[in-house]
């Protein structure tokens, strides 16, 4: 069994370039080049892992879509493990289109799909305590296990003696918000990734040593 485990949010991602404004109603406007590709911090931190030779495990939830079978597919191919990810018969496959402009500068748009389903109910304890380490990857996109329901399951693979880690994802929300959904994950974490906007959302602070 792989050592690790990959849990979180599954995008597909559109990126168009060269896109230096946005079209206005009833108005057609063209760009050079179009680049489909999985997306998402599980997703993209699985396939990093296998591209490394490093063996792993994969739990999402995406629609049974065509758009589903593209991130099976892709992360199989790669070599994960994708035994456990989990459709969803009701909700799209989580998607952006990125708008790339000719200074590099990115605009994104984005819909939330069967990551807003992913519940805790969804994650096999069981499975994930076979490995060692458990990444969850994506807080502050998925509503229904962000909080309260992820620390729980934090907190049951701590007692399974895995090592947990938490990634969360920059998106404009109040202070209050991101404390409600990350503060309760602290104490049942062994690493936390927050980048720089992240941390200072969460501690309301500047300096990253203070931070820290």
């Amino acid at each position: 069994m792989p050592d690790i485990v990959n849990v979180g949010i599954a995008v597909v991602d559109a990126i168009g370039r060269t896109i230096d404004q946005v079209p206005a109603p009833k108005e057609l406007l063209m760009f050079d080049r179009l680049v489909v590709t999985t997306g998402g911090c599980a997703v993209n931190c699985a396939v990093d892992l296998a591209r490394m030779g490093i063996e792993n495990s994969l739990i999402v939830k995406v629609g049974r879509d065509m758009l589903g079978d593209f991130i099976v597919r892709e992360t199989q191919d790669q070599g994960v493990n994708v035994s456990r990810i989990v459709r969803d018969d009701t909700a799209n496959t989580s998607f952006s289109f990125a708008m790339v402009d000719s200074t590099g500068e990115r605009r994104f748009v984005h819909t939330m799909g069967a990551n807003a389903t992913f519940v805790a109910q969804d994650i096999d304890l069981d499975f994930i305590a076979t490995h060692k380490y458990c990444y969850i990857g994506g807080a502050m996109l998925m509503p229904s296990l962000d909080g309260e329901p992820t620390a729980k399951v934090l907190h049951e693979l701590r007692k399974r003696g895995v090592v947990t880690l938490l990634d969360d994802v920059y998106v404009q929300a109040s202070r209050d918000q991101w404390r409600k959904m990350i503060l309760p994950t602290l104490p049942e974490l062994d690493y936390f990734v927050p980048s720089e906007p992240e941390a200072m959302m969460i501690s309301g602070l500047t300096d990253p040593q203070a931070m820290a």
